[in-house]
């Protein structure tokens, strides 16, 4: 299963008032791809990379973005020094002005996949609170959540429960050249 939202797309959210930007927007775009794992210690990804940006409509400008990807696998067997699944603030926008790119690509913060529905719940949340206070208590998206949860929580989450019964660093457990050993 593929699941792409092309950054040239990209899912808009409606525009808000914030505290310091006028008129405010998030968007998402992403590049998913779920396979079958071969063992249990595997996570369902071969791609996975999720964005968040939140621009600021008056002076059309970006204002931030956040991602949530897999970290790059060198060859068949190595992968980058990194969480496997990471949150990263920054990046280059996609067809955008280079030379407006963030320069520090670090720290990459250790997080649990996330797809698109998940990603939806993260940004109504925090840029719609009242919303998603209704939103929570529907059964339609209750169900919707509880798919999502188990395709990208479960094998992340065993991982962190073994780390606390292993009494070994999370953090190990959950880096790319660790963990992807198992697979």
């Amino acid at each position: 299963m593929q699941d792409t939202i092309d950054p040239s797309t990209p899912f808009y959210f409606v525009p808000i008032q914030g505290k310091k930007l006028k008129q405010m927007a998030p968007r998402v775009y992403l590049d998913v791809a779920v396979k079958p794992p071969k063992t249990d210690n595997e996570p369902p990804f071969s791609r996975l990379v999720t964005v968040i940006e939140v621009w600021d409509l008056a002076k059309k400008e970006l204002h931030s973005r956040w991602h949530i990807d897999l970290a790059n696998r060198l060859d068949e067997s190595i992968y980058q020094a990194d969480p496997l699944f990471h949150l990263q603030g920054g990046g280059h926008q996609p067809q955008g002005d280079r030379s407006k790119d963030l320069k520090v690509s670090l720290p990459r913060f250790p997080t649990p996949p996330m797809e698109l529905i998940l990603t939806c719940e993260l940004i109504i949340a925090n840029f719609y609170p009242a919303q998603w206070e209704r939103l929570k208590k529907e059964r339609g998206w209750l169900e919707l959540i509880q798919i999502a949860q188990r395709l990208c929580y479960t094998v992340y989450f065993q991982r962190v429960q073994k780390s606390l019964d292993a009494q070994q660093s999370l953090l190990t457990m959950l880096w790319a050249q660790e963990w992807g050993k198992l697979f």
